[in-house]
């Protein structure tokens, strides 16, 4: 019964419920009708974009189509790339030998340089000038239209540049303190360098011959013919043979003579005779040793052979004379301008040594070795003993001049003739006989007793002493004019005295003008005992001077005359120099003798 009850009431609760849900649906969707506005709105706009979508899916379907290919043509392109790079690696590993050899070859070419290989290096050049021609590198066109040419361009660029310091290192070496079998063999790899290099052009403008005339004969631009190294290969000729071993022989000249600079200029210039004397030994030194090395060295330079001369083998015995004749003549020229250097500082330095001795060891120093250097055949004697004949009369007429001077101003002074201790009246002294034992060259008593005149004898002798080792007899006319000179102011000083101040007649005639007025004759001044004994002692000098002094002078010259010597002629020669100056000399002599006299004459009248 319940359940029929409640059977009967479920038709009605469902009916209230789905009221209820009727009017909860209706309130809601009464209070969200802004969202359902929305949302229809929304569904619209939808189905607009999906129409248009519709509208332009064919044209997306085109789209696709080309996409699609253009991904199976870049999949093409990406196997074609894949498969080049298989083949550059195949090549590069079947060929990496070469190019690690192409591209080592500068660093090569360097440390071989720098280890003093040089033999290797020059091996290095020659790979290098193949290169050069193997790739047709003469031609500025062909190698650039040619691919992968400017790798092999910058190597042969670095390897040409290493070879250029190679040849500055060798020089350099050269240029040092080096052994001649060293400079041997440094002279052999410049000439192998050397060859190389002419080699290289000659080849190089054959095959721009060759390549002009082909291009003219096809009317074609040369740039486009392809070939190993060009029409036509160079080839040196006899010439050019010769013409690399002068280029040697004037770079192995060069580089010795900057050693022998070198080895010059270390010497220091402040003593000028240790100067002199030093370049003079290290040029006599220097000068043998270079031109032995370059005597020895280029003797093992000789001619290819092999190589054809343009005149034909006619012309071959004409070219080794001319070959010969130019080292001769660039040895030559090389010693002249070191005789030049030599004979330049010479006078420059000369005339700063005033000592005689040094000059006498100088003179003597310079002509050993002028007369050595006459085996390499540049003797220079002629050159430097006018240099020292100058020197010695610049300072024979100094010497003389000061001696004369100090003379004079020792007779004007009249202290000498006051001196006690000797009587020049003596008779025993005037007339004296000669002692046997004295030296032959010895001065009279008569010029020793008197101070001045002793003093002026001593100079001379020991200046003639010292020029005599060293005075040529092209100076004899000059000696023997200076003591013309010396004797005639000699003279004049004798007669200067008679009017110095300090003469005695001078006081004499002072203080008889100052008592002139009122004195008698014989209350006048007249000369004390100690004037007149000065007087007598003038008197004697000036006699002494006169009778002794010249003739001893004149016999100093005979000696002197008979031992010069010239640098290249023997003593003999010096007679006729002597023959022209001796009446001049015997003349001045005569000339002094009379001026004594007569002003030892009137110095006597005027005290009497």
């Amino acid at each position: 019964m319940a359940l029929r009850a409640a059977a009967a009431a479920l038709p009605d609760s469902l009916r209230a419920e789905r009221e209820s849900l009727d009017a909860a649906l209706s309130s809601l969707v009464l209070s969200h009708t802004s969202t359902h506005i929305s949302n229809f709105r929304c569904e619209a706009d939808v189905r607009a974009a999906a129409a248009a979508a519709d509208a332009g899916l064919p044209s997306l379907c085109t789209s696709l189509g080309s996409l699609a290919a253009g991904l199976e043509g870049g999949e093409a392109a990406a196997r074609a790339a894949a498969g080049m790079h298989g083949r550059l690696m195949a090549a590069l590993s079947q060929h990496n030998s070469h190019l690690q050899e192409l591209l080592e070859a500068p660093a090569l070419m360097d440390a071989c340089c720098r280890g003093g290989m040089y033999d290797e290096a020059l091996d290095v050049a020659e790979f290098a000038t193949a290169l050069f021609f193997t790739h047709r590198l003469w031609n500025a066109g062909a190698a650039a239209a040619a691919p992968g040419v400017g790798l092999i361009q910058l190597v042969v660029a670095d390897v040409r540049k290493g070879a250029e310091e190679l040849r500055d290192g060798v020089l350099a070496q050269l240029a040092g303190k080096v052994a001649l079998p060293t400079a041997i063999r440094l002279l052999a790899v410049l000439r192998r360098l050397y060859t190389q290099q002419a080699l290289a052009r000659k080849r190089a403008a054959a095959a721009a011959s060759a390549a002009a005339a082909a291009a003219a004969a096809t009317s074609t631009p040369a740039t486009t013919t392809r070939g190993g190294g060009g029409g036509g290969v160079g080839m040196l000729t006899a010439e050019d043979d010769y013409a690399i071993l002068a280029t040697l022989r004037a770079e192995f000249l060069v580089a010795r003579d900057g050693w022998h600079r070198a080895e010059l200029d270390a010497i220091s210039p402040h003593n000028p005779v240790q100067y002199l004397l030093r370049v003079v030994e290290a040029q006599r030194s220097g000068w043998a040793d270079v031109a032995h090395q370059y005597v020895a060295a280029t003797s093992t330079l000789r001619a290819s052979p092999d190589a054809p001369p343009a005149g034909g083998a006619a012309s071959l015995p004409a070219l080794a004379a001319a070959d010969t004749l130019r080292a001769r003549a660039q040895l030559a020229e090389w010693l002249r301008g070191r005789v030049a250097w030599f004979v330049s500082t010479l006078a420059a330095t000369l005339p700063a040594v005033d000592d005689l001795a040094a000059v006498a060891s100088l003179a003597a120093q310079c002509t050993y070795a002028a007369r050595r250097s006459g085996r390499l055949g540049a003797d220079y004697t002629h050159l430097v003993t006018p240099l020292f004949a100058a020197h010695v009369q610049s300072l024979l007429s100094r010497r003389l001049a000061a001696a004369v001077t100090c003379f004079g101003a020792d007779l004007r002074a009249w202290s000498w003739a006051y001196k006690l201790g000797y009587e020049p009246e003596d008779a025993a002294v005037r007339t004296a006989p000669p002692d046997a034992a004295a030296p032959a060259l010895a001065p009279p008593p008569a010029l020793l007793r008197h101070i001045p005149l002793a003093d002026l004898t001593n100079a001379a002798v020991a200046l003639l002493n010292t020029l005599r080792p060293c005075l040529p007899a092209d100076a004899l006319p000059s000696l023997a004019a200076a003591f013309a000179t010396l004797i005639t102011a000699a003279a004049a000083a004798v007669e200067d005295a008679a009017a110095a101040e300090a003469c005695p007649l001078t006081t004499l005639a002072a203080a008889r003008a100052r008592a002139r007025g009122g004195s008698t004759p014989a209350t006048q001044p007249r000369l004390s005992d100690d004037d007149a004994a000065a007087l007598r002692r003038y008197d004697a000098l000036a006699s002494a001077l006169g009778t002794e002094f010249g003739p001893y002078l004149m016999s100093l010259f005979h000696v002197v005359v008979a031992t010069a010597t010239h640098a290249s002629t023997p003593a003999a020669a010096a007679a006729p120099a002597a023959a022209a100056a001796d009446a001049p000399l015997a003349a001045a002599v005569a000339a002094a003798r009379d001026r004594a006299s007569a002003a030892a004459a009137a110095a006597l009248r005027r005290a009497a």
